[in-house]
């Protein structure tokens, strides 16, 4: 399954996650290009080790145990291995999560980030979501430094803190996901599932150790990121639109009340013009005897036809120009002159 959008309404271009997506690739790039070959123990040399260095390795033809010398071996190597996160350096803090230890890392941030960044950074605004990002970054690094002392590199902390944001304000809306089995097609899947499959899996394997510093960064991203959409919805910090619906609507803790106020003050308003509408009519209604009672008295005299208007103007005309049509000088009404 390979998530690739949100089907929400964009209110803004999420410029600022395509500009982070941009650094991201760029610093990956950097990587490749400034990386190092390492030397072994026996003298070999290989390529510079872009995975979490547990398990087995392939040296040529021999196979080397390299679980008790995981802490000396980088994951980045080159000029980028200063930002590698390995102690509370504030500049590895920082840094850290701009790097990736491989292209598939690489590639699945890329993609959670396209598909749920973009529509937070739209609803927040692009400047509030780089500042947000990047304290969810640093959230996550500090918490894997305190529970694990291995060394840690990418975005996935800071992208699992988006994800809690997005499944706070969107709820409810399709992501539209690429799916690879039983057979390739694409289809639109609740952005809960997908989440809380994810939020399962990372607390599975920090309960099974192994790199459980990675997945309690994850973890405590992933509640910070919520808890901080949750405020913000809260605070009426984020609009919800009519058509919209936040986690605290659907869960029931949070009426909308600016929908409520809105319908409100449009039958108020109609209401009121209803009224004005009404009062009009009646105006007209008891003005037409007094007007039908002024063309009745209305006789002319020494060659002059007298009536008045609705609005009381009162008028004289010659007698020829009787069953002519002319207008009130006085509220430019269309008035019709008695015949007699």
């Amino acid at each position: 399954m390979i998530p690739y959008g949100v089907d929400a309404l964009l209110e803004r271009r999420p410029v600022v996650n395509w500009l982070v997506l941009g650094v991201v690739v760029l610093a990956f790039l950097f990587q490749a290009v400034t990386s190092e070959e390492q030397v072994t123990e026996d003298g070999a040399t290989r390529e510079p080790l872009f995975e979490d260095e547990l398990g087995r390795l392939e040296l040529g033809r021999k196979r080397v145990d390299i679980a008790a010398r995981t802490a000396e071996r980088q994951a980045v190597t080159g000029p980028l291995s200063r930002l590698v996160l390995r102690d509370w350096e504030a500049g590895r803090l920082f840094g850290y999560m701009w790097l990736h230890p491989n292209i598939i890392r690489l590639i699945g941030n890329l993609l959670f980030l396209w598909a749920f960044g973009n529509a937070v950074c739209s609803k927040i605004g692009n400047t509030t979501y780089l500042v947000i990002y990047i304290v969810l970054g640093l959230l996550a690094g500090i918490i894997h430094l305190a529970f694990a002392d291995k060394p840690m590199v990418g975005a996935s902390g800071a992208v699992c803190g988006i994800v809690g944001m997005y499944i706070v304000i969107f709820p409810e809306n399709p992501m539209n996901c690429y799916f690879l089995l039983p057979r390739p097609m694409a289809a639109g899947i609740s952005g809960l599932w997908i989440v809380l499959l994810w939020f399962i899996f990372d607390v599975f394997e920090a309960l099974m150790g192994g790199q459980s510093g990675v997945y309690y960064a994850h973890i405590g991203a992933l509640v910070a990121g919520g808890a901080l959409a949750f405020l913000m919805v809260k605070k009426k910090w984020v609009v919800i639109e009519r058509d919209e619906r936040s986690l605290l609507h659907v869960l029931g803790l949070e009426k909308q009340e600016e929908l409520v106020k809105e319908e409100e003050g449009e039958k108020k308003e109609a209401k009121k013009e209803g009224e004005e509408v009404r009062k009009r009519f009646e105006l007209v209604e008891q003005a037409k005897p007094a007007a039908d009672k002024a063309k009745q008295q209305a006789k002319p005299e020494d060659g002059y036809i007298h009536f008045s208007c609705l609005c009381g103007r009162k008028m004289r005309v010659r007698k020829e120009h009787a069953g002519k049509s002319a207008r009130c000088p006085k509220c430019s009404a269309k008035l019709r002159i008695p015949i007699d």
